[in-house]
């Protein structure tokens, strides 16, 4: 005895005006105030070498997560308030008027 066509298992419609997320659809939002160092670099201005080097002496404050070191939003723009995220210090013009 043959299936009806009613019977027989198919596909569910797929709604095409919705299209489906291509990544997670749910990031928490403390995450948004964590950065890689590459992030806090591009961020600040500075080099990432200026950056890291802050982080292991500890002028700025982070943590690692696997190989990864992240530094919260508000600790960089502390680090960048006290002025140390220029890698040298820009003084005024010299008495000999820039020549020597």
């Amino acid at each position: 005895m043959p299936l009806k066509k009613s019977a027989m298992r198919t596909e569910p419609e797929k709604s095409e005006s919705t299209p489906a997320p291509e990544g997670p659809s749910f990031q928490p939002p403390f995450l948004d105030d964590l950065l890689t160092l590459e992030e806090c670099a591009a961020y600040s201005r500075s080099s990432y070498g200026v950056v890291g080097r802050a982080a292991r002496e500890g002028r700025l404050r982070s943590g690692r997560a696997g190989r990864r070191v992240l530094v919260r939003r508000a600790d960089l723009l502390a680090w960048i308030a006290l002025g140390e995220s220029c890698s040298r210090r820009v003084h005024g013009p010299s008495e000999t008027g820039g020549r020597s």
